[in-house]
């Protein structure tokens, strides 16, 4: 249609061209152009005998070139009325194109001026624009799906192990039972007791998506200090692995702490170290811990305590590590 269109504007514009050319050569003999008392006022000064013959003269002119005019006009004139229809038809052909093209155009919410393989284009990116925010909507409607079973799936869940806890209430009060005996064996011989001292599993029903539904609870005396903070986290791990150990559940074995227990105080750190020593004589575990040389050896202050391990400690040494080459781990040092 673009093509069709643009053929008929230039074959409109070529004949009007044509049509305009014709009508000015016709037009030129016309002797309303030629101000013949004006030439003749000019010449009046000169004589009246010059300024007749001049009238006379010019009147053969106009005359003359009227019925140039007239011949013109009737050798063109079927010329100009054959043209002049083919204008006519054309304007009307092209006048029905353009009504046509601008409907198009409006169907696509697109400028006049644009070209319909412009329009084309742009209708077929929206379609394609469509068909995606489509895909996407779909997309968005798996999620909501999915979102929705897991939901339900959460909900199923926690009621279960809210069953479950509840059901299991001697259980927990075991766990709270081994809590406070390593409590006890880590303040052993001093002056202030675990009375206080606490670990509490409990339900907790408002809990969102991102929460367990269960509380636990860990208390120990002056707990916002350093070392107990640290040996607070200690106390939580033992409980869990002697747990595992008492109920034979099919988890692992054993227990790493690295560096731990920086901070704790001499006593309780090896009271904990001797209660791991007793149990590992009727238990099959492996407890793994680093520390550093100040941490771990006594000094002659510590044993005049009465601060000793019952164990050799040499002999329950797997590596010594130090800062020079030979002595690092793998022999080399990581940055």
């Amino acid at each position: 249609m673009d093509k069709k269109i643009s053929e008929l504007r230039r074959q409109e514009q070529q004949i009007a061209r044509q049509i305009h050319k014709l009508t000015q050569f016709t037009k030129q003999a016309n002797s309303d152009d030629v101000d013949v008392r004006y030439i003749t006022t000019q010449y009046q000064s000169l004589s009246d005998s010059i300024a007749q013959i001049i009238h006379k003269t010019l009147d053969d002119c106009v005359r003359f070139r009227q019925s140039l005019a007239k011949e013109r006009l009737a050798f063109y004139g079927g010329q100009l009325n054959h043209l002049n229809e083919q204008h006519t038809r054309i304007w009307s052909e092209l006048t029905q194109y353009d009504k046509q093209r601008a409907a198009l155009l409006h169907s696509v919410d697109m400028d006049n001026n644009a070209s319909l393989s412009q329009a084309w284009g742009s209708f077929a990116m929206g379609k394609a624009q469509l068909e995606e925010l489509k895909i996407q909507l779909a997309r968005i409607d798996d999620i909501d799906q999915q979102l929705f079973d897991s939901d339900s799936t959460f909900i199923t869940l926690k009621r279960a192990v809210l069953d479950a806890l509840a059901a299991c209430q001697e259980l927990t009060d075991d766990i709270s039972t081994t809590f406070n005996e390593i409590c006890t064996a880590a303040f052993h011989r001093l002056q202030h007791n675990t009375e206080g001292a606490f670990l509490r599993i409990e339900t907790n029903s408002n809990a969102h998506k991102n929460q367990l539904p269960i509380n636990i609870q860990i208390k120990l005396p002056a707990t916002k200090s350093l070392g107990n903070s640290q040996l607070q986290q200690v106390v939580y791990d033992l409980t869990v692995l002697f747990n595992i150990l008492k109920h034979d559940l099919q988890l692992p074995r054993f227990l790493i702490h690295d560096g731990i227990f920086h901070g704790i105080e001499n006593l309780k750190r090896v009271n904990l170290l001797n209660y791991l020593y007793q149990q590992s004589k009727t238990q099959s575990f492996q407890y793994i811990a680093t520390f550093n040389a100040e941490e771990i050896e006594l000094t002659e202050e510590n044993q005049q305590r009465g601060i000793h391990y019952d164990f050799n400690l040499a002999e329950q040494t797997i590596l010594y590590l130090e800062d020079v080459p030979d002595k690092m781990l793998f022999k080399h040092r990581f940055d």
